[in-house]
């Protein structure tokens, strides 16, 4: 360090001037290592969030947060409120940067002109910032290079360069452009022309065209994809061309085009496509869509032939190699009607005036049909032709007025050839088809309706042809009287004279029956189906009216000579009165329900005085039936009533009491969980409606929905006593309605419904109000009754369960004795049906030496299908009686059949019974 005589010091070159105290941060000196450019150097940090390397101009207390991080070196100048600043600094290692922070918000140069030399660009990557000039400036892009170009690239990938401008721009010159892009309106101040002189065509390739006003379009114009509209209101697109020299033709609109080559597929192209879509309330008189109005010049003169076309088509048919091709000259494409619009696709108007020929349509020679038609015509006029065809169903169809319709030959046939099947109908409710020809020549034959056909050769199967088909259903009610679907009425004319022998036939067959070789065939004349019948209807196969009147031969069927059988019957013959004229010879009568043919039933000619035979028309028998001793009990102790007929009930093993458990009862409350015995219930005892242990449902007298008594013994049984519900401290049931069902155990906890005669049920017998009175309740014991444990006794049980809350008093058995209910158990004193038969009548005899002396009800039944007679009551002291079932009770060979007692009424005495069942013997 050098100082000199003015107080100044100088550091000599290449020394460094340390800054920074403690590592020395900052240095400066005045380097000369290079010797083309010596240079002063401060050097600065590395950079960092304290050390930056920033070399500044400001006050020195300001606080420089701008520069937190900086790495790269920065130079700047702050303003003295230490606020703004401007810097010079690299914001990465390529790229320099002039910019202003804090609250300087814009950097001006204000020097008049900027150049910038050599190739440069000025870029910028924020959409937001902008260079720009202030209102009343200019900016001009001029180059003297005569030789070179201005170019304007911008080769981002983002959007693409916007020219703004309110006054718009305006190219002096022609302006060259590969595409130009208008976003919305091209305006040319004056006449503008748009000419592309180096190409034969110009293409627009928006998808419309709208020319505003009047334009002149004086030479051809290629539009391909667009429309040609007319985008002002009510105006249209008028085409008026100037006419050309007199004598020659004007195409007024010329559409023209070279038909492409398609290899494969159906041509779509359109070469005229008009499809005007009509507004709301838009049709409110007449619209036309084409309109053409024309008056027609005078016509030539000399007899010369003119023509004017309408609309004049002439095509020329390519030839089709291939495929299923089509040309329809004009075509009419598929409508959806509407009921309240008529549609015609073609229409002809009214013509009036007269002088020529006059054809609506005419159709030259050559076509396979003038008219292919899958709907009906309808016209006022006549339709002449030779053929009328139809590729599908066809229809005559005279709907105007009432009248003929007229088939008018000569003599001629009305043929349905090339198809499978033809049907004749009428549409009309109510109207059938009516065949009614005119008289023939006196004495000639006639054929009203004539209906042939010839027999095709089957080889084998059976021919199943129909010439006439009659297949009518009747609807619902409308059999009220009488229906004739085929109705022949007729009266015969005056017989001829003389003797001479005439016949009148209502139908006639006259078939004639071909060889048949092999196979079994038959021919029924007249041949009735199989028939379901019903037991409301009457069905005759063939039924005759009473005759009246007659002096000659009247026979309903008449069978001639040669047939193995006259009537070959399957079903009996009955009637009021049946002859057999068998020519005074014996009448063999076979069934066919007999094996041995021997046993065949020879009945004498009735002339035969000396025949010796027996023919009744019933097939009844009576079958005895020795029941040996009385079913009901005669101790006089109120058990009476109940058990089979010929068995005795074992009141000691089949009762229920107190101290022999041998009939169990069980009682359930509903809501529990368990099954408690009728005499000791604990839970029914500490309930409040529980009275005591010979209450047989848990509420005296209000029983609700699930509440239930149980009874099981130890073997299935088919019977249940109660023979003294009223007596002691016992009371019969009173009910409001049906409220309980019996029922039997298929397992523990499940339970089906049990179908009995309840003798106990005044109401229906049926157990829904059971247990009214004393009786018994009897059954078939079913397949599938099963054992289950309930209050630990394992047993057969049934129950008797509340459906409904109608019980107004519960039953109480006898209080004293407990010696109820009892069961009865089927045993060998049931009957087995020898053969399959019907119990129609049954007799029962007293064989004992003493009579009953109190009355007894019993019911027949058939303990296999589980089918019971009514009540039946045996009168007390009668020692015999008859007793005609309601109804007959069937039964097949092996079915149990037995009498039940059901209740008696305390009879002391012990009868012996014998039964005597009548049956009908059913083959």
């Amino acid at each position: 360090m050098i100082f000199d005589s003015t107080g100044a010091f100088t550091i000599p070159d290449d020394v460094d001037l340390s800054f920074g105290g403690t590592g020395k941060p900052v240095s400066m000196e005045w380097t000369t290592a290079d010797a083309n450019a010596n240079c002063l150097i401060v050097d600065l940090p590395a950079g960092g969030l304290v050390d930056v390397p920033v070399f500044g101009i400001a006050s020195a207390d300001s606080d420089f947060g701008y520069f937190n991080g900086v790495v790269e070196p920065t130079f700047f100048v702050e303003n003295l409120a230490a606020s703004s600043y401007v810097a010079l600094d690299f914001s990465a290692t390529t790229l320099a940067e002039l910019k202003t922070g804090g609250s300087a918000t814009q950097l001006s140069i204000t020097s008049p002109i900027l150049i910038n030399t050599g190739s440069s660009s000025i870029t910028d990557y924020t959409p937001s910032r902008v260079i720009g000039y202030d209102a009343g400036a200019s900016m001009t892009i001029a180059v003297t290079d005569t030789t070179g170009a201005v170019a304007i690239t911008h080769t981002g990938s983002g959007k693409a360069v916007t020219w703004t401008t309110t006054g718009g721009f305006d190219f002096v010159g022609a302006m060259a452009a590969d595409a130009v892009t208008v976003s919305d309106v091209l305006t040319f101040s004056d006449s503008g022309t748009i000419d592309n002189t180096d190409a034969t065509t110009l293409t627009l390739t928006e998808g419309t065209v709208a020319i505003v006003g009047e334009a002149t379009v004086s030479l051809d114009v290629g539009i391909k994809g667009g429309d040609i509209k007319n985008t002002t209101a009510g105006g249209g697109i008028d085409f008026n061309p100037t006419m050309a020299t007199a004598g020659t033709g004007t195409n007024v609109v010329q559409i023209t085009t070279t038909q492409p080559t398609h290899t494969s597929g159906t041509p779509t192209d359109i070469w005229l496509d008009f499809n005007p879509t009509f507004g709301v309330n838009t049709v409110s008189a007449t619209a036309n869509l084409i309109d053409m109005t024309f008056t027609t010049p005078n016509w030539a003169t000399g007899g010369a032939t003119s023509a004017w076309r309408g609309i004049y088509l002439a095509p020329t048919i390519g030839n089709a190699s291939a495929g299923t091709n089509s040309v329809n000259l004009i075509e009419v494409a598929a409508i959806t009607g509407d009921a309240s619009v008529g549609l015609s696709a073609v229409t002809i108007g009214a013509l009036t005036g007269t002088g020529a020929t006059e054809n609506a349509v005419v159709i030259g020679a050559g076509w396979d049909a003038g008219i292919s038609n899958a709907s009906p015509y309808s016209s006022t006029s006549t339709l002449s032709a030779e053929d009328v065809a139809s590729t599908d169903d066809g229809d005559i169809n005279d709907t105007l007025t009432v009248g003929d319709l007229v088939i008018d030959e000569a003599v001629g046939t009305l043929a349905f050839t090339a198809a499978t099947s033809a049907t004749i109908s009428t549409a009309t409710a109510g109207v059938g088809l009516v065949i009614d020809s005119l008289d023939a020549a006196a004495g000639s034959n006639m054929t009203y309706a004539s209906i042939t056909g010839s027999v095709p050769v089957h080889a084998s199967g059976t021919p199943t042809n129909i010439f006439l088909d009659i297949t009518p259903t009747l609807g619902i009610g409308t059999v009220t009287s009488t229906t004739n679907l085929i109705d022949l009425t007729f009266s015969s004319p005056a017989w001829a004279t003389g003797g001479a022998t005439s016949v009148l036939r209502g139908m006639y067959l006259a078939p004639t029956i071909g060889n048949a070789s092999a196979g079994t065939n038959s021919v029924a004349l007249i041949d009735v189906a199989a028939i379901t019948g019903d037991d409301s209807v009457n069905i005759y196969g063939i039924r005759a009216g009473a005759m009246t009147g007659g002096a000659g031969v009247e026979d309903f069927i008449s069978i001639g000579a040669g047939w193995d059988h006259g009537i070959d019957s399957a079903s009996p013959i009955q009637g009021t009165s049946f002859v057999v004229d068998d020519g005074d010879a014996d009448v063999t009568v076979d069934s066919d329900n007999q094996t041995n043919a021997a046993a065949a039933i020879n009945i004498p000619d009735f002339g035969d005085a000396t025949a010796d035979f027996l023919v009744t028309n019933t097939f009844t028998t009576a079958l005895p039936f020795a029941g040996g001793l009385r079913g009901e009990d005669t101790d006089g102790a109120g058990t009476n009533g109940g058990g089979l007929v010929g068995g005795v009930p074992d009141i000691t093993t089949h009762t229920y009491t107190n101290a022999t458990d041998d009939v169990f009862v069980l009682v359930y409350d509903s809501g529990t969980t368990t099954w408690d015995a009728l005499a000791t219930s604990a839970l029914l005892t500490a309930g409040a409606d529980w009275a005591a242990n010979y209450q047989l449902l848990p509420d005296a007298d209000a029983e609700g929905a699930g509440d239930a008594f149980a009874i099981g013994f130890a073997t299935p049984f088919c019977e249940v006593v109660f023979d003294d519900l009223a007596t002691a401290a016992g009371a019969v049931a009173t009910w409001g309605g049906d409220g309980g069902k019996w029922q039997y155990s298929t397992g523990a906890g499940t339970w089906s419904d049990l179908t009995v005669f309840d003798n106990t049920d005044s109401t229906a017998f049926d157990g829904l109000r059971s247990l009214q009175r004393s009786g018994a309740i009897t059954f078939v014991p079913p397949a599938d009754w099963v054992t289950a444990a309930y209050d630990g006794v394992t047993k057969y049980w049934i129950q008797y369960v509340i459906t409904a809350a109608q019980l107004t008093q519960t039953p109480l058995i006898d209080g004293t004795n407990y010696d109820e209910p009892f069961v009865a158990v089927p045993n060998a004193d049931t009957f087995s049906a020898p053969f399959k038969l019907e119990i129609a009548k049954v007799r029962v005899t007293n064989m004992g030496l003493t009579v009953h002396d109190q009355n007894i009800v019993f019911i027949v039944g058939n303990f296999t299908d589980g089918v019971f007679s009514a009540a039946q009551t045996w009168t007390a002291s009668q020692l015999n009686d008859k007793f005609t079932l309601a109804s007959a009770i069937a039964a097949d060979p092996g079915d149990l059949i037995g009498i039940c007692i059901t209740n008696d009424t305390g009879s002391t005495v012990n009868p012996i019974w014998m039964t005597e069942f009548e049956v009908t013997y059913e083959d």
